[in-house]
């Protein structure tokens, strides 16, 4: 936040702007395919949980996507910061980018 409040960055900026893997994001739609979103992921976006990533380990409880985060396997301690970023931006996220009810 101070990065923010000294103007470095605003919050309708997309993630992708600092984040380049995030720039082609396919939604999980409605009826199960993947879309693309009706808007680009924002930065406000991640910091009010409203970006449709997952946190997995629902899968037995939730969607096809949180299965798909489960199996992506993001928790593995051998995996670098990178690796899981990359591995989460070609995960579909759930419908809020979309302006859809999502799950939070």
């Amino acid at each position: 936040m101070m990065l923010y409040e000294e103007a470095l960055f605003n919050l309708t900026d997309a993630v992708s702007q600092y984040i380049p893997a995030f720039k082609n994001v396919k939604v999980w739609g409605a009826d199960g395919a993947l879309e693309v979103p009706v808007r680009p992921m924002t930065v406000q976006d991640l910091l009010r949980q409203t970006a449709g990533l997952s946190f997995g380990g629902y899968a037995e409880f939730h969607s096809p996507v949180d299965k798909l985060y489960d199996e992506a396997d993001l928790f593995n301690p051998d995996i670098t910061n990178i690796e899981i970023t990359e591995h989460i931006a070609s995960l579909p996220p759930h419908l809020p980018l979309n302006g859809l009810r999502g799950d939070y």
